[in-house]
C-alpha cells in the first residue's frame, strides 16, 4: 500500500509517523536549519523524491508503538512556542523579501 493507502486505512496517526521517518532519514541536514521556511521547504523536497516504500517501512516498523496520547499533551504543552516560531519565522521572511524589492527599485 502507498502512503496514502495508508492514511486512509490508518488515519493522521499514520501520516505523524510518515513525518517522524522523513524527518529522521533527513536528520543530519534538518538539525542544520535555522529558520522555519526553509525547512519547510527541504522537508517538501525530501518528500517528493523519497521512496515511498522505504518511508512506510521505517513508520510502521521504527514508529510502530507511538503513543498517540503522550504526542498529544506534548503538542499542547509546546503549540503556544511553536505559534510564535512560525510568527517569528515569516516575519522575517517578509523582511527579507521586502529588503530584496528595496534593492531593486
Amino acid at each position: 500500500m502507498r502512503v496514502l493507502d495508508n492514511f486512509f486505512v490508518n488515519g493522521v496517526k499514520f501520516l505523524f509517523k510518515v513525518g517522524l521517518a522523513l524527518m529522521k532519514s533527513n536528520q543530519k541536514q534538518l538539525l542544520q536549519i535555522d529558520e522555519g521556511a526553509h525547512l519547510a521547504q527541504v522537508l517538501k523536497e525530501k518528500f517528493a523524491f523519497a521512496d515511498a516504500n522505504e518511508l512506510i517501512k521505517a513508520a510502521t516498523e521504527e514508529f510502530a508503538d507511538l503513543p498517540m496520547d503522550k504526542l498529544q499533551e506534548k503538542r499542547a504543552a509546546h503549540k503556544y512556542q511553536a505559534i510564535l516560531n512560525l510568527e517569528r519565522s515569516n516575519k522575517q521572511t517578509a523582511i527579507s523579501v521586502l529588503r530584496e524589492k528595496t534593492k531593486c527599485m
